[in-house]
């Protein structure tokens, strides 16, 4: 499980609700070039990404094209508090990725709906 967030509140938010559902393999990365060293050192082991898509240097959607050109085979949600015209951008590029995506959240995030969608995933690891 890996969460990319360049806002450290909102990854120790994110930490927190994770650990609390039995979540103990999680890595953070506060940027897309963080996250994609990560990704390189797991050799392409992530089974789980929480991804913002406004972050400095190298943002979601540049992360989102480095997963299609490595064969991400895990599953992707964005929760993220860009514009709806960036938000529909990298939602588009997901699908046509073929990425597995659970859509996005908005930020500030709404944890019951995060639940909802996470439990199904959470229960099998």
């Amino acid at each position: 499980m890996t969460i990319i967030d360049d806002d450290p509140i909102v990854q120790a938010l994110l930490e927190e609700f994770l650990l609390q559902r039995g979540v103990r393999s999680l890595k953070k990365a506060a940027d897309g070039i963080e996250a994609k060293a990560l990704y390189l050192n797991a050799m392409g082991k992530f089974d789980l990404i929480l991804c913002d898509l406004n972050m400095p240097g190298f943002d979601g959607i540049e992360f989102l094209m480095h997963l299609r050109d490595e064969n991400f085979a895990g599953v992707l949600l964005f929760v993220t508090g860009a514009l709806t015209t960036t938000v529909n951008a990298a939602d588009q590029l997901a699908k046509a990725y073929k990425i597995s995506y659970l859509g996005y959240l908005r930020k500030p995030i709404n944890f019951v709906e995060l639940d909802r969608l996470l439990m199904p995933l959470l229960s099998t690891t």
